[in-house]
């Protein structure tokens, strides 16, 4: 048991087993661990030490699951010094774990080109699983790779959340076993992370076809989806279109054209089937103002176009051309936006 009289987490049973290690050098174990973990939680408000802990681990010694950690560490660190510099370390990759919980952290300030947007991106699509790749990259690559490697991750990890792959174990192995390499120095250049980790990634084929028949639930991403083509179409952002941040919800709304909620009778291009079934495609979405938004929510097609050509959107603009909206006119609209999506998030 802890203080607290709760079971002893892992992050309990390793610091106690580190302090056992340290000897007469106890205090400067202890003063490690604290600092690190004060780090750590400080940049998130969820309880993130062991989670941080496990993806360090994994990046340096491959993929480690949670249940498997305290033995894996123990097994390792035997020695006054080995606890002394593990401990240390911990230190130096808390302050890297910390820097990619926010995009506004202060490291991410020294690194030339600045990637806090493809930072912030990430946050946004919840990319966790290649947090010990990263680790490894901020580490021992040059700020021009790592900024290379982050805008590559964004593109990896859409296509993961398109595919349905997002959640695969296999991911995380590929992005620990990199991060092994990253270490080793067998892989010193974003290039090189990507021919080595081609056997998982989602290949155009592949990725456009999922795209033309996605349905996202998520606003966030639906949105971030959308702001992301917008930009391609407007040819803004450095030819980067992916690493748009999330725009403000109060001023650039997602808008379902064929809403999430039809009163019956309404919208009968579409049967009962069709409508919970399109509502969520990505063709059957676009972006207003938020107070546009709400104002025809619940309108018809031909009463919403009117509205939409008022918009100032390139992405509105191709919409109004659709005179009828159906599950063909989504379908349609949608193949289309999948060619752009190819091109915005390139491997």
């Amino acid at each position: 048991l802890n203080d607290r009289g709760a079971d002893l987490t892992i992050s309990d049973l390793l610091k106690n087993y580190l302090l056992g290690r340290a000897a007469q050098r106890i205090n400067e174990v202890r003063d490690n661990w604290v600092q690190a973990v004060g780090i750590v939680e400080m940049a998130s408000d969820k309880p993130l030490f062991t989670v941080f802990l496990r993806q360090y681990w994994s990046s340096k010694h491959g993929t480690t699951r949670e249940r498997e950690l305290y033995k894996n560490i123990k097994d390792n660190v035997t020695t006054l010094q080995q606890a002394v510099d593990f401990t240390l370390e911990m230190v130096e990759a808390s302050q890297h774990y910390a820097a990619l919980q926010s995009a506004s952290n202060p490291y991410w300030s020294s690194i030339t080109p600045s990637p806090k947007s493809r930072v912030e991106t990430l946050l946004l699509l919840g990319a966790e699983q290649i947090r010990p790749l990263l680790l490894a990259a901020m580490q021992f690559f040059s700020d021009k790779e790592l900024s290379k490697l982050l805008q590559k991750a964004v593109s990896w990890s859409y296509r993961f959340i398109i595919t349905g792959r997002s959640g695969s174990g296999s991911i995380e192995k590929a992005y620990c076993d990199a991060a092994v390499r990253v270490r080793r120095g067998e892989l010193k250049r974003a290039v090189d992370v990507q021919r080595v980790l081609m056997d998982i990634l989602p290949k155009d084929d592949e990725f456009s076809s999922s795209f033309a028949v996605a349905r996202i639930t998520k606003d966030k991403i639906a949105r971030y989806s959308l702001c992301a083509i917008e930009n391609k179409l407007q040819e803004k952002s450095n030819n980067c279109p992916e690493l748009v941040t999330n725009a403000d919800a109060e001023k650039v709304n997602l808008e379902h054209v064929l809403p999430k909620r039809c009163a019956a009778g309404d919208w009968d291009n579409f049967d009962a089937d069709q409508k919970n079934a399109f509502a969520y495609r990505l063709g059957n979405m676009t972006l207003l103002t938020g107070k546009k938004n709400r104002k025809i929510a619940s309108l018809p097609w031909e009463e919403k176009i009117k509205k939409y050509e008022e918009s100032p959107l390139e992405i509105n603009k191709r919409l109004c051309k659709y005179k009828t909206w159906t599950s063909e006119t989504i379908e349609e609209r949608q193949q289309k936006l999948a060619t752009l999506a190819v091109e915005i998030w390139k491997l």
